[in-house]
């Protein structure tokens, strides 16, 4: 069986959106010839791209391996659509951390879109486990995060430098200290940011 245009797109399609049948309905498929090119597409590469666990589909080791280059294909395939290869259109999806969601990316995108009119900026706003997520998902391109982070399956560069400053009360005991080390911090109550956020 060949490996066609249509089956890998909707491979990608089903990965990114998590639902086979979310995916037929982006591509125009109907759900039996979309469950069908699935499993032509999974015999020709010769391994599974889904593990099926009653009516939902759980991407593969393999298929997170096979998936970054599907989206190279993919691209690959939009740039030579484009009338003037100089030029850049369609969506740009971005999922960034609430932080730098506030301050840094309106800027960013600003700047962005001035230079590419014809791309249409899609933001999703959440905390770094949130960012992680959607990039492993396929569900944005390029995500912003202010903590590092590991992923075997992403490709991760550090991009700004940050500093965090700890603020307390003028009447609290350590206000009237002139330095604080790590074993005095840990004696107080602190207010923090939910569990999955990167400045917890």
């Amino acid at each position: 069986m060949s490996i066609s245009i249509k089956k890998l797109q909707l491979f990608e399609a089903t990965a990114r959106l998590g639902k086979l049948t979310k995916a037929a309905n982006e591509l125009s498929l109907s759900q039996s010839a979309a469950s069908q090119a699935l499993k032509e597409l999974e015999a020709s590469l010769g391994y599974p791209l889904f593990e099926r666990t009653g009516r939902d589909l759980l991407i593969t080791e393999n298929g997170l391996k096979s998936l970054p280059k599907v989206r190279q294909i993919s691209d690959l395939l939009d740039s030579l659509k484009l009338a003037n290869l100089n030029t850049m259109s369609g969506v740009l999806r971005v999922v960034a951390s609430a932080t730098i969601a506030t301050y840094l990316l309106p800027q960013l995108i600003a700047k962005f879109i001035k230079i590419y009119p014809d791309v249409t900026p899609e933001i999703h706003i959440g905390n770094t486990q949130m960012v992680i997520d959607y990039l492993d998902k396929g569900k944005a391109s390029i995500g912003l995060i202010e903590g590092p982070a590991v992923h075997r399956h992403l490709q991760i560069t550090p991009w700004q430098v940050d500093k965090l400053q700890i603020f307390c009360s003028p009447e609290h005991s350590l206000a009237k200290k002139a330095t604080i080390n790590l074993e005095q911090l840990q004696l107080h109550s602190w207010v923090l940011r939910e569990h999955g956020s990167g400045t917890r």
